[in-house]
């Protein structure tokens, strides 16, 4: 073996064992609280990325976990969304919580279908809201 093969296989090793930041998965997963008040019948509903969270818009704590919204991905996409001039939402306008919350899911393939009040926010605003396709180009390309 050559210098060059052996400094090539260390470093390939140094990725695997202690993991420098290449291609490491974390869980991706929608979280889910009582929207504008404490006993309400809609969610709210943000996204955390490994111990991240963010919400387009609204809060990013005090929920628990959505049923059937849980994946891997390495969350840069869904972290995309988030940070995105594109991929906003003005809620009511283009969308809600629950739209910005399926942008981010879009990663590991999930939506927040489960969400309370999701059936009406869907039928108003579809899937993923207005201009998810200038968002999906911006992240998902």
């Amino acid at each position: 073996m050559s210098e060059k093969q052996v400094i090539a296989g260390v470093m390939v090793l140094a990725v695997l064992c202690f993991g420098i930041g290449i291609g490491q998965t974390a869980t991706i997963k929608g979280m889910a609280k009582d929207a504008f008040f404490n006993g309400s019948k809609i969610d709210h509903i943000y996204v955390c990325v490994g111990s991240s969270c963010y919400a387009l818009p609204g809060s990013t704590s005090g929920g628990k976990e959505l049923a059937d919204t849980r994946g891997s991905g390495t969350g840069k996409k869904a972290k995309c969304v988030a940070g995105s001039s594109k991929c906003g939402i003005t809620w009511g306008i283009t969308g809600t919580c629950q739209q910005g919350a399926n942008r981010m899911l879009y990663e590991i393939g999930k939506t927040c279908y489960r969400a309370r009040g999701y059936n009406v926010t869907s039928k108003l605003f579809g899937t993923y809201g207005s201009y998810w396709d200038s968002c999906r180009k911006a992240c998902y390309s």
